[in-house]
């Protein structure tokens, strides 16, 4: 395995003998296509996967009932391999289903593949090290690895790896943001369409909060990125809501920004809950923090390609979307960020089309089905759980 194009080749031998399983087992994750904290058969294959390949297993991790931590190897150095596998709500194949429209079906196996491929090196040619793959469930909702560093995961390890499927491999220098989940939360008094004069409606809160976040967003800088849905607007026409809630994502070039302009869009809600005589209530369902340390001679080592057809030499550069990158980019790997500061910048792949389809050439079944109906954020463990990792 002498030379730098000896390695590359052995790498694409190692993991060309995959392919077949990979394509397989990503087009199940993609038609399991399951949500943040449910996803019990994607999380589940790919643990069976990795322990089929040698790998030792600790399936659940601590309380989180998807996530999982897949070891092979020992001595030092230890590298820690990230693999993400939820789905998006209403990004499926059928209206309304949910899918892997940011592609985790190809990632959580991309990285199995990876940890496979590295481990089967280091074996075969007693090389000391180990592979340490995480099985992170809920990124989409930003939920999951708070409470996965808080038990002690990503520590004690040189290096933690993690990719993105996207248009071109390389490794890019620049990405992630930081970002607040915050779920904003009125409570009025009913009345009925006909008589609604005694009512105070919490939707008529909602919107008003949001036509000042709407004018609010000319003051903000061009990097801001605010999201908004509306979980809950009433039952009724002809009923006044005597409750509704706006569920916002806010995205910032680090921290400090974040934090002023959640405190801002607060005002928004507090102006609209006085505007209607409603009671308005804020929680921080989840948050991410911005942090990347790059390392220069890492990500060289990271730039040759890992595809198994071997095309083309993977450069270091920016994005092509920098501005956008650097200050917006994705966001659910900020708390890994800030516990692990060897981890390189490979990461920030932009994520803006999230109602594609992706699957891979690999045959299979196409019916996504779909999850309980449950409009709250990480049904499994609920608010307060959230709240308690932050």
């Amino acid at each position: 395995m002498s030379g730098v194009k000896g390695k590359k080749r052995l790498v694409r031998a190692q993991v060309r003998r995959e392919a077949d399983a990979a394509a397989k087992l990503s087009d199940a994750i993609a038609d399991y296509a399951e949500l943040g904290f449910r996803e019990h058969k994607s999380s589940k294959a790919l643990a069976e996967y990795l322990a089929k390949h040698g790998f030792r297993v600790k399936f659940p991790w601590k309380h989180l009932p998807t996530a999982f931590q897949a070891t092979a190897g020992k001595g030092k150095p230890t590298i820690g391999i990230l693999a993400e596998y939820d789905a998006l709500p209403n990004c499926g194949l059928e209206e309304g289903a949910p899918g892997h429209g940011c592609s985790h079906n190809l990632l959580g196996v991309g990285s199995a593949v990876a940890a496979v491929a590295a481990a089967r090196i280091l074996k075969d040619k007693r090389i000391p090290g180990r592979i340490v793959l995480w099985g992170c469930p809920a990124e989409e909702p930003i939920a999951g690895k708070p409470f996965m560093a808080r038990d002690g995961a990503f520590r004690n390890q040189d290096a933690v790896l993690a990719w993105h499927p996207g248009g071109e491999n390389q490794v890019r220098r620049q990405g992630g943001s930081a970002v607040d989940s915050v779920l904003f939360e009125f409570f009025g008094r009913t009345a009925h369409g006909a008589y609604p004069v005694p009512g105070r409606s919490a939707l008529d809160a909602v919107m008003l909060m949001d036509v000042a976040v709407n004018y609010l967003r000319e003051h903000l800088p061009d990097n801001v990125r605010i999201h908004m849905c509306i979980p809950d607007g009433g039952d009724a026409p002809n009923v006044v809501p005597a409750y509704a809630s706006a569920h916002y994502y806010v995205r910032g070039r680090n921290r400090a920004e974040v934090d002023g302009l959640r405190k801002r869009i607060a005002a928004c809600a507090k102006a609209g809950a006085i505007a209607t005589e409603t009671r308005m209530k804020v929680t921080l369902l989840a948050g991410a923090y911005v942090g990347f340390q790059h390392r220069l001679p890492l990500e060289r080592h990271l730039s040759p390609p890992s595809r198994p057809d071997g095309a083309g030499e993977a450069p270091i550069r920016p994005s092509r979307h920098a501005a956008w990158n650097r200050d917006t980019g994705g966001h659910g790997r900020g708390p890994v960020q800030r516990q692990e500061a060897a981890r390189p910048g490979a990461d920030g792949i932009q994520e803006a089309d999230e109602r594609v389809q992706v699957r891979s050439a690999h045959p299979g079944p196409t019916k996504t089905p779909t999850p309980p109906a449950d409009r709250r954020l990480g049904p499994a463990l609920g608010k307060r759980g959230l709240q308690s990792a932050l």
